[in-house]
């Protein structure tokens, strides 16, 4: 096989590119549900002026859904989809060889991963904006984006909060602009509603709630007061990319691994204040309900929990902080930010196990041996999967790294695959 040489993105050597960039927002999403739940909801949201708009009269912008074949006409058929075409060329790349039964993280990596090759050639000239179905963006978030792109950052990172569904949709539909159909909530608005329908996920991550607490935390909040709320993140949303080479591999999920891999200089900017970039993340009542205890948070029960999975830099994600705030900064805001430092530093020193690779993350390697052994149980459901199974798994820059990690080889997968892996030549 010929070996491919790599390109690096001109402003990651620090020299300038020849060409504006793009955007390019990439979507995950099928199924009639989904698809109709995102288009009341959270298109409406990135339709206001302050967000898709807002990128489309400085870039230009494609909207690149990853779905089924079954999915495409419900999307086209959509309301909104002639208003979101004013601003952005709508692609579709289908994704159903990848959609893994009970394996979301894996099907998304690898779908993102396809969107983003899509582009060609394109890719490092090119910033990624990863949405998620269920998050609902308050009026100026994408907007508050635009000063890092002018900046040519390589990465953004977000964290939010999540809220209940069934007590929130109601009041977002009474926004809706009978004319245009969008939704626009101001940052801070937004943020003072919604504080009073938290999640009890979030209520139970929220470290000076007295009765409850997340039995495995990927983010811990402060509530400074009832218009404040102080949140750190291991686990921050990658809302962002533009990709600095493309020969990079993928040990991990996508949440774990794109920012690091995809951007070596560590070029990346962290969110921190929500008024220049806020969603809320919309979940169900019982979202999740099964990883809450009753009982007080404990540093040495978060170490236990964070040390099995977190990476150098999602420990590190921790030291910073986001303030949401739907007033001023409140004058405890510096308080409250010292002692969830000293929290967090009483958890790191209570952490005895080095953090976790990205390339060949445990989990990774459990996920990418579960897919393998259910195409090789299920073949009739899967079929259309074995002729690029080499492509998909083996040579992939996504599943490859946690095979080889795992030990595998050609010869170990199923024999009902070898000769259809004999007869690929790459």
């Amino acid at each position: 096989m010929t070996k491919k040489t790599p390109h690096v993105n001109p402003q990651a050597r620090g020299t300038e590119a020849a060409e504006k960039p793009q955007i390019c927002f990439l979507l995950a999403l099928w199924g009639e549900n989904y698809i109709r739940t995102f288009c009341e909801v959270s298109l409406r949201s990135l339709l206001a002026e302050g967000n898709i708009p807002a990128l489309a009269r400085e870039y230009t912008c494609s909207f690149c859904l990853l779905t089924t074949r079954s999915s495409i006409p419900l999307f086209e058929k959509q309301k909104l989809f002639p208003l979101l075409s004013k601003y952005c060329d709508i692609r579709y790349v289908e994704i159903e060889d990848v959609i893994y039964k009970g394996n979301h993280s894996a099907t998304l990596t690898v779908a993102l991963e396809r969107g983003m090759r899509q582009m060609g050639t394109a890719i490092l000239n090119t910033y990624f904006i990863f949405l998620v179905a269920d998050y609902f963006f308050a009026s100026h978030s994408l907007s508050g984006l635009l000063p890092y792109l002018k900046q040519g950052v390589s990465a953004i990172t977000a964290g939010n909060y999540q809220v209940v569904e069934e007590e929130v949709l109601e009041d977002i539909r009474g926004y809706i602009d009978p004319e245009t159909g969008t939704i626009s909530i101001p940052n801070r608005e937004l943020v003072s509603w919604s504080l009073s329908h938290l999640h009890p996920m979030t209520v139970a991550n929220t470290v000076d709630a007295t009765n409850t607490y997340a039995k495995h935390a990927n983010r811990l909040f402060w509530r400074i007061d009832k218009d404040t709320l102080l949140g750190r993140f291991y686990l921050r949303h990658m809302l962002c990319i533009r990709p600095e080479i493309d020969d990079y591999v993928i040990g991990a999920s996508c949440d774990y691994s794109f920012v690091e891999e995809m951007c070596p200089s560590g070029n990346v900017v962290h969110l921190s204040d929500s008024d220049e970039y806020l969603v809320i993340e919309l979940q169900p009542l019982l979202h999740e309900g099964k990883f809450i205890e009753v009982g007080r948070h404990d540093p040495a029960t978060h170490a236990t929990g964070l040390m099995e999975w977190t990476t150098a830099a999602q420990r590190a994600n921790a030291h910073t902080t986001v303030l949401f705030h739907a007033t001023e900064r409140s004058p405890k805001t510096e308080q409250v930010r010292a002692e969830s430092q000293q929290y967090i530093e009483r958890i790191e020193s209570l952490m005895h196990s080095p953090p976790a690779p990205v390339r060949g993350h445990h989990y990774w390697v459990s996920c990418v041996q579960w897919i393998t052994a259910m195409i090789a149980c299920e073949p009739e459901i899967y079929s259309q999967q074995i002729p690029n199974l080499r492509r998909n798994l083996w040579q992939s820059p996504v599943f490859g790294p946690a095979l080889k990690a795992a030990g595998a080889t050609i010869d170990s997968f199923p024999p009902m695959l070898d000769k259809e892996l004999s007869q690929e030549s790459y």
